[in-house]
């Protein structure tokens, strides 16, 4: 059972189903009741979305590991367990039992609210994440801005399926006294750019990370292609564009001092630290550190939604 855990990266499926139910309920419904609305998705069909979102990454991560055996052999041999510790066939049938899974659920959800055009929703990132880890990864660049998006499609997903059927059911009042909804997709939009940037910088970090099995079997991977210094250079330019979109919008927009405090205190001062560390790298294993450290950071980035939520309410 360990094993198979480890397979699907369970700790990355509970961070998934954290920042879901964070972003929704101690954020999204604080925003629509600071408006006197109520959300119209219920609570079991949001929990099946989440499920289903976690079914689909963690085929993502199976998929990814069978493909990825023989370059795993020299970036991670320790961490091997397609081929090891199960077998391929063993793998394969769990990525599909999980996608047809994650796929069910999606129509049913879709059906059941009446947006059977969201149905197609699960279907188009299982075939995204099957062809990023059989070509698109192999693509300087483009490997990295895909995970990057599917990172970003987290935060919009929360309110993906439950925005429209609010939008149907309060439609006489939108207009009128400035009632709409524009609060609500901006904050989101904004955690979706913080999600892809700070992702888009974690993956090619966790490139330069495996450097020697991607050049060992011919990955066009940016510091296969370009080298690790440019790439590092990279990576630092995206953590500067990064603090200072984080720092513009906290203090032209986030002027309590308990935002100013959460945010300094736990993601840009933290941020900055990366900097220092990035620029000191140079073992694989100080980039693998780099790499965790930023996941932490980005979940802190995302529990900024509690602090939010309640002053929203509180004002």
């Amino acid at each position: 059972m360990k094993t198979y855990l480890r397979l699907i990266r369970w700790p990355n499926l509970l961070i998934i189903a954290y920042c879901m139910y964070v972003l929704r309920y101690s954020l999204f419904i604080p925003m629509l009741e600071a408006k006197g609305v109520e959300p119209v998705l219920s609570g079991f069909n949001f929990f099946l979305i989440v499920l289903a979102c976690m079914f689909t990454a963690a085929a993502g991560y199976i998929i990814n590991d069978i493909y990825d055996r023989a370059i795993d052999k020299i970036n991670k041999p320790e961490r091997l367990i397609v081929g090891e510790h199960i077998s391929v066939r063993s793998a394969e049938n769990l990525y599909i039992i999980f996608n047809l899974t994650a796929i069910a659920i999606g129509i049913y959800v879709s059906y059941s609210i009446q947006l059977r055009s969201l149905s197609l929703l699960f279907p188009i990132v299982a075939g995204i994440l099957y062809f990023y880890s059989t070509t698109y990864k192999s693509i300087l660049l483009f490997g990295n801005v895909l995970v990057a998006a599917l990172s970003a499609i987290i935060p919009f997903t929360v309110i993906l399926f439950d925005l429209p059927l609010i939008h149907q059911k309060y439609q006489p009042f939108i207009g009128i006294s400035g009632f709409n909804f524009n609060p609500e997709i901006i904050t989101f939009i904004a955690y979706a750019v913080f999600a892809f940037l700070i992702s888009f910088f974690r993956e090619l970090i966790k490139d330069i990370e495996d450097f020697e099995g991607d050049k060992a079997f011919g990955k066009n991977t940016m510091p296969v292609v370009l080298g690790t210094r440019w790439s590092k250079n990279t990576a630092l330019l995206l953590l500067v564009i990064l603090l200072i979109t984080l720092g513009y919008t906290t203090l032209k927009y986030l002027h309590d001092p308990i935002s100013l405090t959460y945010l300094i205190g736990l993601v840009i001062g933290p941020l900055g630290y990366v900097v220092v560390l990035l620029i000191k790298a140079q073992k694989a294993s100080d980039f693998s550190h780099i790499s965790r450290i930023t996941k932490i950071i980005m979940l802190l980035g995302i529990s900024y939604a509690l602090v939010l939520g309640n002053l929203i309410l509180k004002y």
